[in-house]
């Protein structure tokens, strides 16, 4: 990061952090393990608990969510409390690193501790910050605003492949044809499909632009540097690349948001440079989604599905609805809520439901019937059941242990 613009940007984490009592902290790209250069020794982040597994990652996640969603991104680390990134930007719209707000609790502090079961890690998640959904987004658009200003730039992020070496490309293309130079019959190697489609499962990027390069090559020369072919073979490609993406854990609707437009994209390409570096990009886009923050990224969505379960367990829930709040499919979510959290996601909605209805049975004046309905059960009948089963005890037996 410029120096200029990581000493601006500590100085205001300096300041925003004890007037908002919440952590501000500066994260460089050149320097990750620099995280917190605002003079504190130390972050929440430090102690928590987690820290050894997460160490960055979440945080470095949320500045490549932000890169992509318009210089902002509101994120859920793993143990389930909320964090603002805020891009900051250098040069031709590079990344340069970010402003990180948090942690903080949005909405009620009850509904963020029901699923923390270490006390001391309680403890200190009761002396963070507690915002509403409004605050969140008021700060969200406050941080973006000051954010950009520290860029000194209007945000537009580029789709430059970030290992794309023009060298490296035209290397590959003249060894193709050498290889060409003597053949009379020219097969399109298949095989090179799929030692690139092994790459990109594996996470290998600079293995899989290699791959990529070679197949470039043999792409033109099959087509004749013909443009409008090379075109047409690279959509064929796109297409594989996007499902190989998808068969190995990006979610659909991801990788479909990325593939509009594609057609038009390569029309207005003059040169064949300029679709070589264009694709690159998208194939490197697409192992960021499958491998560089997945764990991160599969926190993330689960504790957003968690949090709107717990805005609206007084309502009708399904898995359509879920799985359409995080861009997912149905059976890629109840996956992956499986297994970070160790229940499925109807079970899951039946705790929140009946840490709700506990509390209001502490309220001695509500029927049995009553709560039953404000939680969304079927019936009182089905509610004690579902109750028993959590709790060990019926809804009546809880209630009289309060009032005893």
């Amino acid at each position: 990061m410029q120096e200029e613009i990581l000493k601006k940007s500590v100085a205001l984490c300096k300041h925003l952090s004890p007037l908002l009592e919440i952590g501000c902290r500066v994260l460089d790209l050149a320097a990750p393990q620099s995280f917190g250069s605002d003079g504190e020794e130390s972050s929440f982040c430090d102690r928590c608990a987690y820290s050894e597994k997460t160490k960055i990652k979440p945080h470095l996640y949320g500045l490549h969510e932000a890169f992509r969603w318009q210089g902002k991104y509101l994120y859920y680390c793993p143990i389930g409390l909320l964090y603002g990134a805020f891009a900051l930007l250098e040069g031709e719209n590079k990344l340069a690193g970010g402003i990180i707000v948090g942690p903080m609790v949005m909405g009620e502090m009850a509904d963020t501790l029901m699923d923390i079961s270490s006390p001391e890690l309680e403890a200190q998640i009761r002396n963070l910050p507690v915002f509403s959904t409004a605050q969140v987004s008021h700060l969200c658009e406050a941080m973006s605003v000051i954010a950009e200003g520290l860029s000194g730039s209007s945000f537009n992020s580029s789709e430059t492949a970030p290992l794309f070496n023009q060298q490296d490309y035209l290397n590959a293309i003249y060894e193709v044809k050498d290889k060409f130079k003597y053949q009379t019959e020219r097969v399109y190697p298949i095989e090179l499909e799929t030692r690139l489609l092994e790459r990109i499962k594996k996470g290998e990027k600079a293995e899989a632009q290699q791959v990529l390069n070679e197949l470039l090559g043999h792409i033109y020369f099959y087509s004749h540097f013909n443009l409008d072919g090379i075109q047409a073979r690279v959509m064929e490609l796109l297409a594989l690349l996007s499902r190989a993406a998808i068969s190995s854990g990006a979610d659909v609707g991801e990788i479909f948001r990325y593939s509009t437009g594609y057609i038009r994209k390569m029309e207005s390409f003059e040169s064949i440079d300029e679709l070589s570096i264009w694709l690159s990009g998208i194939m490197h886009r697409f192992m960021d989604l499958l491998f560089d923050y997945r764990q991160i990224k599969h926190s993330d969505l689960v504790f957003r599905v968690m949090e709107y379960i717990r805005v609206h367990f007084n309502e009708k829930l399904n898995l359509d609805d879920l799985a359409k709040h995080v861009c997912l499919s149905k059976s890629y979510l109840s996956s992956i809520f499986k297994k970070e959290t160790g229940m499925s996601i109807s079970m899951y909605i039946n705790k929140v439901r009946v840490e709700n209805s506990k509390r209001m049975l502490r309220d001695t004046t509500l029927s049995l019937a009553y709560i039953a309905g404000e939680c969304c059960f079927d019936d009182q009948s089905y509610f004690s059941k579902v109750f028993k089963a959590h709790t060990g005890m019926s809804p009546k037996k809880y209630r009289d242990s309060f009032c005893k």
